[in-house]
Parts: structure tokens; sequence; C-alpha cells
């Protein structure tokens, strides 16, 4: 049938399992990497290609500023990508097509950078809405307010046995680093390489004073550690500078670390790890 195996079908059948759903922002979604790998696990190495439908544009270029003030560049390209799909015996099978826009906004140093992150999430997007065509197992049921449960529960001609298909090892997501969205004075998140420094241990709770959106998601461990890292390297040592540090960055009185969004923490991130890199 169609060209796919029995067990194929049976898979691409299945739900979503929820440990490789992401969650950003309150949203639902798989990451792009984790794309590819299903890709690769449903139809081997040499089965699939991924290329550009038309060529990748550049939207635009302009000059901006940063959330506190500094020169900055906003950079947006546009996508379309072709996922093919090939039989194990190499026939070709089916053709999908996706397009998406990616935007980036970086310190005027990291012109380049603004260029590669926007770049790669126009192309990782592209590629994600092309491959829902293949079904749940893809995130088709996520855009059904971030549903797990399949949409896809059968296929004419065909019917779905206990135990034909093999359980797949689908390993637990992490966050891609160019799947992060990068707003003003932004930038990816990396993981810690230096030692971390503890200056959270003695912080007061959050203040009522900040008003964080309501209902944001808010600062993560790993972001705390990154910044703890970035600090690190940029000398500052005193929980009192950090906490002014973080205070001028999102512009009102910070009490802790904690009192962030997840947006307002990647900002910050941006901002020390530009200034890390120009040292």
């Amino acid at each position: 049938m169609s060209g796919l195996t029995e067990a194929q079908i049976e898979v691409l059948l299945r739900p979503i399992k929820p440990s490789r759903v992401a969650k950003r922002d309150g949203q639902s979604n798989v990451e792009a990497y984790d794309v590819r790998a299903h890709l690769t696990r449903m139809f081997g190495f040499c089965n699939w290609d991924e290329v550009a439908a038309e060529p990748t544009t550049l939207l635009y270029e302009q000059e901006t500023t940063t959330k506190n003030g500094k020169p900055a560049y906003k950079v947006a390209y546009r996508a379309t990508r072709r996922l093919v799909i090939r039989s194990q015996d190499g026939e070709h099978l089916c053709t999908y097509e996706g397009g998406a826009v990616g935007e980036a906004v970086m310190p005027d140093y990291l012109r380049g950078d603004a260029h590669d992150f926007a770049l790669k999430k126009a192309e990782s997007q592209a590629l994600k809405r092309a491959a829902i065509n293949l079904g749940d197992g893809f995130g088709l049921s996520l855009y059904r307010k971030g549903s797990i449960d399949p949409v896809v529960v059968s296929v004419v001609g065909f019917s779905a046995g206990a135990s034909r298909a093999p359980d797949l090892a689908e390993p637990d997501v992490t966050e891609e680093q160019h799947d992060v969205y990068v707003a003003a004075d932004e930038s990816p998140l990396s993981v810690p390489t230096e030692p971390e420094i503890d200056w959270e241990s003695e912080a007061p709770p959050a203040s009522d004073d900040h008003p964080s959106d309501a209902g944001a998601p808010m600062i993560s461990d790993q972001q705390v550690k990154q910044m703890q890292t970035l600090f690190g390297k940029l000398g500052i040592k005193e929980r009192d500078a950090k906490l002014k540090y973080l205070s001028d960055q999102v512009g009102e009185a910070v009490g802790s670390s904690k009192d962030l969004t997840m947006k307002e923490a990647a900002r910050v991130i941006g901002v020390l790890r530009a200034e890390a890199d120009a040292r």
C-alpha cells in the first residue's frame, strides 16, 4: 500500500510521544532536529531528502536598537523547503513543501549572527511545516491546541496490528539552539561550560513590584545557570551587582533572577553573551 511497509504505516498512525513535545512560551512544538531524527527513524538514512523549493530570500535587514538602547540589526529571511520521501527500494513516494519566515535581532557587532539565526529559523520552521503532512508523529495534532491525541487515527484499506511495528527509540527532546526565539538583544541559549557561581541561594522572594507578564513562563533553571556562568566570565561576582545589572536590562527593580520571565531572561543572556564575546 502506497510504497510504505505496514510497519511504517502503523508507526505513522501512532500519537506523538509526550517526551518529544517541546514547550516554549506556552506553545507546544516539535524541534527541527527531532523532526530530522524521526524522518530517519521512519524511512532510513538515505530515503528522505530536504531541499530548497525556491531560493531562500532576505526580506529585510534594518538598523534598530536593543531594549537597553544599544545599536542592533533586525534581520528576516523567508524559506521554502521541499521534503521528498522514498520507499526502502528507493522509489519516490511523495513530496511535501512548507514555508516560513525567521527573524532575529542582535547587537550591531553580532550582525552576522543575526543573519545566521534568522536563516536557520526560517529553514527549520519550513521543514517542520512540510513534515506535518506525515501525521501526528511529526506534530500534526499539536495544531489542535497542543493536543497529543492523534488526528489521523486510521488509513483506508489498512488495519493496524497490535504488535507488527517495533517500538522506536525516541529520546526526550531538549530545546534546539537555533529554534529559540530571538528578540531584541536576545541570542540562543548555550550550555554552561564554566563553574557556576551560587548567587541565588540567599535571594529574597520575588517582589510584587516587578510586573512580569501574567501567565508568562518564568525563567528556567537552565537560564539561571547560563546567567551565572556569563556573570563569572564578565567578573560580576557580587550579588548586588548582578541584581543591578538585571534591573538595568529589564528597566525595573529585580530582587531575584527568579523574577524574570523566560523572554526577559533570554534577552539578558543575549546581552551578557555579546559583552563576553566582545572582550
